[in-house]
């Protein structure tokens, strides 16, 4: 089954029962919920969850929106697992445990984690704006390119073991719930984790518990950029694929519906195990009859 992101609507003004009614007008039985929800919204579709109108297969942290919490845009970073402030990292953890419990009541089987990053000056932007302009293949674009990849290696270690700290307070409370979390791939270079440091954090952790989550567009994005291969994530950390994010993506633009943009899809059959959680992650600015063509694309090629 392929289930389908509340980013989507979530901040469309909808209620949380008009969005369950929307995404089964669409053709889904199931959705992701993610953290730009409030609090009445969520609980809208708990009474939906309870009375069989939608089922929840994962959330997607920090779960529920709660305005004015930590950062100042409310979102998946808005509490830093890892923190050097340890007042703050253990905060992002209680948020996390949190999450946990929403989605033990809405019968989720998964939570996603934002990591962290690794904190500093150089910036992802102007590659980006390099690459849009088509001039990522420049000496500036080099230069940035390098400066990443140096400043990162250099600094991420602090950073990196605290996300492991972050990691394992987590995965206590998930093993006690029944719960799984997947740890999610990013699309600045700057945050957490790298392939190496994703091989290294479920290394560490119970492979019944603590899994990968793929964003197909993340990943493709570090290849665009010249950063990082796109499937590196995949090839050495696929055996513990617990979800993925679909959406399709044009240069370095992604969250479109899949099958409208540049992405191959046939990449990933190799790691699409029938217990993999399937999810259509999209930006506001899709349309309806693009989510449509994009669910009926993944179930036409076999992907769900």
């Amino acid at each position: 089954m392929l289930s389908l992101s509340t980013c989507w609507r979530a901040k469309s003004g909808l209620s949380g029962t008009d969005i369950v009614d929307l995404f089964r007008s669409r053709g889904f039985r199931e959705m992701e919920v993610e953290y730009r929800l409030n609090m009445a919204q969520v609980n809208e579709i708990e009474r939906a969850v309870e009375v069989g109108k939608i089922r929840v297969t994962s959330l997607h942290n920090y779960v529920p929106r709660i305005p004015g919490e930590g950062l100042a845009t409310d979102g998946g970073d808005r509490f830093l697992l890892s923190s050097l402030v340890e007042s703050e990292r253990t905060e992002a953890v209680r948020k996390t445990c949190r999450t946990l419990e929403w989605a033990e009541r809405l019968g989720a089987g998964a939570v996603v984690l934002h990591l962290g990053r690794v904190e500093g000056r150089v910036s992802q932007r102007p590659l980006l704006d390099l690459f849009r302009a088509g001039h990522g293949a420049s000496d500036e674009a080099d230069n940035i390119r390098r400066d990443l990849i140096e400043r990162r290696a250099r600094e991420a270690g602090p950073y990196v073991a605290q996300v492991m700290e972050s990691i394992r307070d987590i995965e206590k409370r998930a093993a006690d719930m029944g719960l799984r979390i997947g740890l999610e791939n990013r699309y600045y270079y700057r945050q957490i984790p790298s392939p190496d440091e994703l091989k290294m954090f479920l290394s560490e952790t119970n492979p019944d518990v603590v899994g990968y989550w793929h964003d197909v567009g993340h990943g493709k994005v570090m290849e665009a950029l010249g950063l990082r291969g796109n499937l590196e994530h995949l090839e050495q950390c696929g055996d513990r694929l617990i979800g993925i994010h679909f959406h399709d993506i044009t240069g370095v633009d992604d969250h479109s519906a899949p099958g409208t943009g540049e992405f191959d899809f046939e990449v990933l059959r190799p790691w699409l195990r029938p217990d993999v959680l399937r999810v259509m992650e999209l930006h506001p600015r899709v349309t309806e009859e693009e989510v449509v063509r994009g669910r009926e694309y993944l179930e036409s090629s076999a992907f769900v």
